[in-house]
């Protein structure tokens, strides 16, 4: 448990939540600390370097608390000056693969994996340029709701060294941060069990040439709605970049797919019009090239 008002230095770094400054408590209720924190990930990072400095090397922390984010239109149609979204956050060390993996976990146990193409709703990671991470290695969590318009419910990524630095730590150190407040609505308080199939599995391999931009993201909500029910999971095996062999700007990545039918075992040619009708979709929506 970290104080939710904090130093002026520790409220440096921009929040992912909103570009508002930070609201000032007058009188300070600690000596140095007078702002309202507007994102839980600073306190997380100054508990693990005084966990580190104390001598407990594996400071794997999360919280689960409050923010706090001025409005722009303040008391608009009767609503506080003052929004105040559920975090819940993570620090960890590692790489942006780890803290995105337990990103996943936390949102797979609340109902909102959006696995199915059917899901009422969707989660996608997209690359996002933030203060507190390195670029190239941090995305936003975004979750479209019943078709509706995309809303960012997290953010993960490793930090960046002068993040770090601030921090005396040593990297790689990652981080996540969920707002729960809007993951509420969307969570699947019902769970639907589903029976295993009693048939066999066929897996394969898709090697895709995309653009450099291309996030994988993108590449697996294709490969979702292409798949329908059949696909049991699909999984990044490998990204590889050569611009003598794939050209410049150009990427190779290794999609592996698991097929399964819960009504018979699937035959080698169903199997190749569902990793067709995939091929072409992810030709059609991010111009992907099929590398033989």
């Amino acid at each position: 448990m970290t104080r939710s008002v904090v130093s002026a230095a520790l409220e440096a770094t921009a929040s992912p939540w909103g570009v508002s400054a930070a609201l000032v408590v007058a009188p300070a209720l600690v000596r140095g600390a007078d702002r309202l924190r507007r994102t839980l990930l600073p306190s997380l990072l100054e508990a693990r370097a005084g966990n580190m400095a104390a001598g407990a090397m594996h400071a794997e922390l999360f919280e689960i608390a409050r923010a706090y984010l001025g409005r722009s239109a303040a008391g608009t149609h009767g609503e506080s000056p003052v929004e105040e979204p559920l975090l819940a956050s993570i620090v960890t060390g590692g790489s942006f693969f780890a803290a995105k993996g337990l990103a996943e976990a936390v949102l797979g146990q609340v109902g909102v994996a959006g696995v199915q193409p059917a899901a009422a709703a969707r989660i996608e990671f997209k690359p996002v340029m933030l203060d507190l991470f390195t670029p190239g290695r941090a995305a936003e969590i975004v979750l479209t709701l019943g078709g509706t318009s995309a809303e960012r419910v997290g953010v993960v990524g490793e930090f960046s060294a002068a993040v770090l630095e601030r921090f005396d730590l040593d990297g790689p150190v990652a981080g996540v941060e969920l707002r729960l407040d809007r993951l509420e609505f969307a969570a699947d308080a019902e769970r639907k069990l589903r029976r295993p199939s009693d048939f066999p599995a066929v897996e394969r391999d898709i090697n895709l040439v995309v653009d450099d931009a291309v996030s994988w993201g993108s590449i697996a909500a294709t490969v979702r709605d292409a798949a329908g029910t059949l696909l049991e999971h699909c999984r990044l095996a490998q990204v590889w970049k050569d611009a003598d062999r794939l050209g410049a700007g150009k990427k190779s990545v290794v999609v592996m797919l698991r097929l399964r039918s819960d009504t018979g075992t699937l035959s080698g040619e169903e199997a190749n019009r569902t990793v067709q009708a995939i091929v072409d979709a992810c030709t059609r929506s991010v111009g992907a090239v099929l590398r033989g």
